[in-house]
């Protein structure tokens, strides 16, 4: 009995390994745990799982069940391997239709080697069966088989890898799932046929009729296949079409932006000529003039707009804080609290702004000279209460420029 205990774990762990490895290989970037800690488990799994299976196999059996050992056995073999299957796809994260697909796929190939092997072994040896689920001549060409098996199958196993990444209509995978479940379901019917006491003409009515019924599926899938590609063109010409429409509508919004800017210089300039008509005598200078608080802080109302492929604003120059660059992504903070997402470079934003009323304190943060209430050789503070990173490279011309505004 040792050495049918020794047969049946050897034979198990041919079995079990390499479709534990073929249906692992597909999901190894989809597991939510480490893979070294998922085979720490698959193993504890399978060492506890051989338990019952050697107790089954060479142990002492009541004797109404001894003659169906090979039976009992064959039914343990099936419920451990679904209790271990059930453990691997539990940490896999991907659709139950992939999960299905896989599995399907690796239990036909799978049943497809074993009972090649076993009929080869029956067949070859006219040595007789010596009761037990692996005997010595199948165990051989089991090991053989399958080492063959996973060495074939593991190109396979990664190409359904790159397979499972694609935008797959779910329904499809359960579709191609129906191809290797008629196939498993076909060679099991097949092999346990001999069972019965029908004749040849009655086993071949009925291989042909599970084929038949394959075949129908075969063809509703490949026609399946065609709807899925046809759906998937006129999507992807709808995509095309809203892109092209997208630019359009880009397109004119950036011109509409230039002509907003021209308006905007003009009204500028009209503003600015009728100040000087209307505050400055004929001949005199604005050096003779005395200073008008209200033309010293007209730069308060200066109108910016700024136009980019995904946003467009305008605000008073008045109105900016200060703007920062945050992970590539650029964020207008105004006097009022509000947070604006700007698509244009900082540095493009300075030479928007009116000259001389703000300053860089960092190469990542624009600020508003008028609302800075406390400096330091490390921080800027706002009258908001913003706190600022201060340039050490900075801080010289920084405080110069704050001087002069304040003058």
């Amino acid at each position: 009995m040792a050495e049918v205990a020794l047969r049946s774990v050897i034979g198990f762990l041919v079995q079990v390994l390499p479709c534990a490895i073929l249906c692992t290989v597909p999901f190894t970037h989809r597991l939510d745990i480490p893979l070294r800690r998922l085979v720490s488990i698959l193993g504890i799994a399978i060492a506890v799982a051989l338990v019952p299976f050697i107790y089954f196999a060479a142990g002492p059996l009541p004797e109404p069940l001894d003659p169906w050992r090979l039976t009992v056995q064959n039914i343990v073999f099936t419920v451990l391997v679904c209790v271990l299957v059930a453990i691997l796809f539990s940490h896999v994260d991907a659709p139950a239709s992939q999960k299905a697909f896989v599995v399907l796929m690796v239990g036909s190939l799978a049943y497809f080697v074993t009972q090649a092997a076993a009929l080869i072994g029956d067949n070859v040896w006219t040595t007789g069966h010596d009761g037990y689920m692996y005997p010595l001549r199948t165990l051989v060409l089991l090991s053989l088989s399958n080492a063959a098996f996973l060495a074939l199958a593991l190109p396979l196993a990664r190409y359904v890898r790159k397979l499972l990444d694609t935008l797959v209509n779910p329904a499809l995978w359960w579709g191609l799932s129906l191809l290797p479940a008629c196939l498993l379901v076909t060679m099991m019917f097949g092999n346990w046929l001999p069972l019965t006491f029908m004749s040849y003409s009655e086993v071949y009515l009925v291989l042909v009729s599970a084929l038949t019924v394959f075949a129908l599926f075969l063809f509703w899938w490949v026609l399946r296949i065609a709807e899925t590609v046809h759906e998937d063109s006129q999507r992807r010409a709808q995509l095309v079409k809203a892109l092209d429409e997208h630019k359009h509508t880009q397109a004119e919004l950036e011109q509409q932006l230039v002509l907003a800017h021209a308006r905007v210089d003009e009204l500028e300039r009209v503003l600015s000529t009728r100040g000087g008509a209307k505050d400055g005598a004929p001949g005199s200078t604005m050096e003779d003039s005395p200073a008008d608080p209200s033309l010293q802080d007209a730069w308060k109302d200066r109108v910016v707009t700024i136009g980019g492929p995904r946003t467009a604003l305008s605000f008073l120059a008045g109105d900016l804080l200060f703007a920062e660059s945050q992970n590539r992504t650029r964020l207008l903070h105004l006097t009022d609290g509000t947070t604006l997402p700007c698509d244009m470079a900082l540095s493009q934003l300075a030479r928007l702004l009116p000259e001389g009323h703000f300053s860089f304190c960092h190469r990542a943060t624009l600020v508003n000279l008028h609302h800075v209430s406390n400096l330091s050789q490390e921080r800027v503070t706002m009258d908001d209460g913003s706190t600022l990173t201060m340039s050490r490279r900075r801080y010289s011309d920084f405080c110069d420029e704050l001087e002069a505004i304040r003058r």
